[in-house]
């Protein structure tokens, strides 16, 4: 039987040149997450900012309308007024909550 024999001796190899790609695809995911925040977070905002207010018009549109009051009359204004109301009294309440349990 044949033996053969390792050494352990040997330097481990270096290869910078993957370290060097590696350390570029960190810098293109950075500079490409920076991008993002930066150039699409404000029209994100936007475009979630015009969903919410769409929802709260239809919701608006469903509730008074259950009523019998149709959009453009005084009736509807003062039902979608309170509404608002609600709405803000009920998120000071829920950041109120989210104080208090912090």
């Amino acid at each position: 039987m044949t033996r053969i024999e390792t050494s352990s001796t040997l330097p481990a190899r270096r290869c910078p040149g993957r370290a060097i790609a590696f350390a570029a695809v960190g810098a293109v995911l950075a500079a490409f997450g920076i991008y993002q925040i930066v150039v699409s977070g404000p029209a994100l905002r936007a475009a979630a900012e015009q969903r919410l207010q769409q929802t709260i018009a239809e919701e608006d549109r469903a509730f008074c309308g259950k009523f019998g009051m149709r959009e453009g009359t005084s009736e509807f204004a003062s039902c979608s007024h309170e509404l608002a109301v609600i709405r803000a009294n009920q998120t000071r309440r829920t950041e109120g909550d989210a104080q208090g349990l912090l």
